[in-house]
């Protein structure tokens, strides 16, 4: 970091100027701002730091700040730190532990990372009011040195995540807040070799501006970035001056910024959503699948489908199935007219036998015998008739059945 920091901050135009390392923590060089040239210290806060390419809210980050009575003129002071506000007030209260894959976190981790993904962002809007829970942090300003930042543009149907970045320089600089809190040293959230528990918040603004300032396209809030050098540069990391509301229009502008005139963006895959991917890969550029020219025009309406006339193979199939129908039919209306034809003439048969009796000739029935069988053939024939009546109109009750 501390060659990078010379590369975009000390010495822009000489990146190859020289860098003298005093130990692995202290570096020294020297720049020129407004034609003078002055002497700068580096320090290297801590080597307890890992680089990483996708750093979300509650991970470890680096910061940059100015450091008071230096015998340098700038005594820039590069310091590791989580991303995610623990404010200098803090003090431990649930030591319950973070649960990680199969084990757990220090001891205190869930509340202080539960703290941390609240105060991860500080508005611009917010910074100003007098009674807010960043006044803590006001007078110990930062900026965040980062390649860029992902932002996810949210359409109708999908998101898609955006890397922002300089066109013409390694590194942007966001402006930052930061916290000390010496309440958890008797924890194990510091390590025995720091001093405090140290983190950092990134200040956002509306995401309308002026030109290249204008990210709304993209998303409602941006991150606010400094250029190195400029009065805006030193009047934030200045640690001699107290914080005041001109340096909202000054530092904090996101209208007219000069931070964002080289600022370019392009997609990249949807699994920088994952925080395990932490390598160079997640900045590699997406190809979009463009859309077919053919898109870009106007359909035409759909046309109801035309009835298609039927063929004549169609018509004689339907034609043969209404005609087996209709014999069908025909066949069943046949079945019960000869039915009843055959059930009227053995009634009219049953009715004309005893005229027939009567009509024939006195001397074929003589004697005892021949009545008596005739009365008998005549009552059977009467029974039958009435029964078979009977059963055709039920509502015919005739007393001589009983």
């Amino acid at each position: 970091m501390p060659k990078r920091l010379n590369e975009a901050v000390l010495n822009p135009d000489e990146p190859d100027s020289s860098l003298t390392e005093s130990d692995p923590s202290n570096f020294d060089t020297t720049t020129s701002i407004n034609g003078k040239e002055n002497t700068v210290h580096v320090f290297v806060n801590t080597l307890h730091y890992y680089p990483s390419y996708n750093i979300p809210p509650t991970s470890g980050g680096v910061i940059i700040y100015l450091k008071k009575d230096s015998l340098a003129d700038f005594e820039y002071v590069i310091e590791p730190l989580k991303f995610g506000m623990l404010p200098v007030w803090m003090k431990p209260h649930d030591p319950q532990a973070v649960k990680r894959g199969t084990g757990y976190g220090p001891q205190y981790s869930r509340e202080v990372q539960q703290n941390q993904a609240k105060y991860f962002n500080c508005r611009k809007e917010t910074i100003s009011q007098p009674k807010t829970m960043w006044n803590s942090a006001k007078n110990t300003r930062c900026v965040v040195p980062a390649q860029g930042y992902f932002e996810w543009k949210t359409d109708k149907k999908d998101k898609t995540p955006y890397f922002v970045h300089l066109k013409s320089s390694p590194l942007m600089f966001f402006a930052g807040l930061y916290s000390h809190n010496y309440h958890y040293n008797d924890t194990e959230m510091v390590p025995e070799d720091l001093e405090y528990f140290s983190s950092f918040a990134i200040l956002t603004g509306p995401g309308k501006g002026k030109g290249s300032n204008d990210l709304l396209w993209l998303h409602s809030r941006k991150p606010i970035v400094l250029q190195p050098n400029s009065p805006e540069w030193f009047d934030w990391l200045d640690p001699n001056r107290e914080f005041d509301n001109r340096l909202l229009e000054s530092a904090l502008n996101t209208d007219t910024n000069p931070g964002y005139d080289d600022v370019g963006s392009y997609v990249v895959a949807k699994s920088i959503g994952n925080t395990q991917n932490k390598g160079p890969e997640v900045l590699k550029e997406e190809k979009v699948k463009q859309k077919s020219i053919g898109l870009f025009f106007l359909l035409p309406k759909k046309v109801k489908e035309e009835v298609k006339p039927e063929k004549h193979e169609d018509r004689d199939i339907k034609k043969e199935v209404v005609e087996g129908r209709q014999i069908k039919k025909e066949e069943e209306t046949n079945d019960e007219g000869e039915l009843k034809n055959l059930k009227d003439q053995k009634i009219k048969q049953d009715h004309e036998w005893p005229r027939k009796r009567k009509a024939e000739p006195e001397s074929k029935v003589n004697g005892p015998e021949s009545i008596a069988k005739r009365v008998r053939q005549e009552h059977q024939g009467s029974e039958y008739t009435m029964g078979y009546r009977r059963n055709e109109s039920e509502d015919d009750n005739d007393s001589e059945d009983d």
